[in-house]
């Protein structure tokens, strides 16, 4: 059996619904080198194959209807046609490694929230975070590989407003939050502690600020370790204050780490529970902040 066969074989079991072109190229380099176990025996040469093999070999995978472009992100991802498709979630984590479902999306996964959002909110690093990921990944995408020269590199691919008909709004951030990767799958999940956090970062993506109280009213006492860690975790500090008020002012909860979010608490400044609301009159003078909600 040729390359395009035994690829044909490696991707039915592999049950991914796409596949990115780096990968891709990546697959047929361990083939050749004799690293991917085959259902069929494969008898490679263990040399690296030139450009010029890797596209004719890609364009027979075309040619037997194995792979095409991928309807919603085109030429730079394949859609595998053995397997059956998947998920806005599955699909983007292919495509995307380094994004994590968030926000709303993430509320409603942990049945924090009886809201079905219609759009799927990822957060993902920032340019220049998303290049060191990929930076990190060489060494282990290149093991055992015969390879000379610049080491070829994970091309980043913008998630459109839309897959597989789902609206998706993507958070680009200089700090992403902690994640788990979800059982038996490729997806990654923010923590319910992150989730917390992204609640009153940016509440309008958590279905608005009355939702979010709402949510921290009914749950935040049972996951209060999880919370206090995820914030003492962040960066920004406006974040340990909201916190530091939602929960000890507004839910009653005396805890000695919550007590020391309070040096972040800053009198005069520009500070509001609800960042995407103008000022209101309450005001907490423990934490200086404008309870603008």
């Amino acid at each position: 059996m040729n390359a395009v066969g035994i690829l044909r074989e490696i991707l039915e079991r592999y049950q991914r619904p796409v596949i990115t072109d780096h990968d891709l190229k990546l697959m047929i380099r361990r083939l050749y080198a004799g690293l991917i176990q085959t259902p069929t025996p494969y008898q490679h040469s263990g040399a690296a194959p030139s450009p010029a093999v890797i596209a004719r070999i890609i364009d027979g995978l075309r040619r037997d209807r194995v792979i095409r472009d991928d309807p919603d992100f085109g030429p730079p991802v394949h859609q595998v046609f053995d397997v059956l498709d998947q998920s806005a979630e599955a699909v983007c984590a292919e495509v995307d490694p380094f994004s994590y479902i968030s926000h709303q999306s993430a509320l409603q996964r942990f049945g924090l929230s009886d809201r079905n959002p219609v759009a799927l909110v990822l957060t993902t690093p920032d340019v220049a975070l998303w290049r060191e990921e990929c930076d990190r990944l060489i060494p282990e995408e290149l093991a055992g590989l015969p390879f000379s020269g610049t080491p070829p590199r994970r091309r980043r691919i913008g998630i459109p407003e839309q897959v597989r008909k789902r609206p998706i709004l993507v958070h680009e951030t200089k700090h992403p939050g902690a994640w788990r990767r979800m059982a038996d799958s490729r997806v990654r999940l923010a923590t319910i502690g992150q989730t917390f956090v992204d609640t009153i970062t940016r509440p309008s993506w958590c279905g608005g600020m009355n939702h979010v109280l709402e949510v921290w009213d009914r749950h935040a006492d049972l996951y209060r370790d999880e919370i206090i860690a995820a914030v003492e975790a962040c960066p920004y500090k406006l974040v340990k204050v909201r916190a530091g008020h939602l929960l000890s002012e507004r839910l009653g909860i005396a805890d000695a780490r919550i007590d020391a979010w309070h040096q972040f608490a800053q009198r005069g400044s520009s500070q509001k529970l609800d960042p995407e609301r103008p000022y209101a009159p309450s005001f907490s003078e423990h934490w200086m902040l404008s309870l603008n909600a």
